[in-house]
């Protein structure tokens, strides 16, 4: 609670997602700090695990987050070389000095997941469906794309050359610009002003 004391003076009207995640990711920091310096064996013993079953996804997430930090939160496009490209030896040196923030970035997702099932249990044990809902497209600036570059429509220097939109419609005249777009599957692509291809949808 004393550390919730400490909060800033938000608006009631409306989010202001920057001071909000400042404030909310040095509590997750100051938690992660904790959990490793006071963890019991069985603590210890789940973090592992999850790190371990997740690692497919969580290491390249983790580090991600980190790179991005020491960027001053640069789009990876603009990393550096032997990082953006993913080179070997530029990760493993990435990997080596960024382990105490990736190990931050993984307590809070384990944390997460920790959370989200036991609220899972609570309401199927009530009766109350949870439902979700999920971008259809992958942001350009983000692990998975940073991850498998193969998998996207990228130019030589890793910028995306089709991307999700819709057409004008009542809530915007111009239309919209999404996402960027994997190479599985069939879409339908008309030209973006400038290079490139819009996406409207799945054929």
């Amino acid at each position: 609670m004393q550390d919730l004391a400490s909060a800033p003076d938000l608006p009631n009207e409306q989010v202001d997602y920057g001071r909000v995640i400042d404030f909310k990711q040095g509590l997750l920091r100051k938690a992660a700090h904790n959990f490793f310096a006071g963890r019991s064996q069985a603590e210890g013993t789940a973090f592992e695990l999850f790190c371990q079953s997740n690692a497919d996804w969580l290491d390249d997430y983790a580090l991600f987050m980190a790179s991005k930090a020491a960027h001053k939160g640069a789009v990876w496009v603009n990393w550096e070389a032997g990082l953006r490209r993913r080179n070997p030896d530029a990760l493993t040196k990435w990997r080596e000095q960024s382990a105490p923030e990736t190990k931050i970035h993984k307590y809070a997702q384990f944390e997460f997941f920790r959370q989200w099932e036991k609220l899972k249990t609570y309401c199927r044990h009530r009766g109350i469906s949870i439902m979700g809902d999920v971008p259809i497209y992958v942001a350009h600036d983000s692990a998975d794309v940073w991850a498998h570059q193969e998998l996207f429509r990228l130019d030589d220097q890793a910028r995306p050359t089709v991307v999700a939109g819709v057409p004008p419609d009542y809530f915007s005249a111009t239309g919209q610009l999404g996402e960027t777009l994997s190479t599985v599957g069939m879409c339908s692509l008309l030209p973006v002003t400038g290079g490139g291809s819009i996406v409207f949808g799945h054929l």
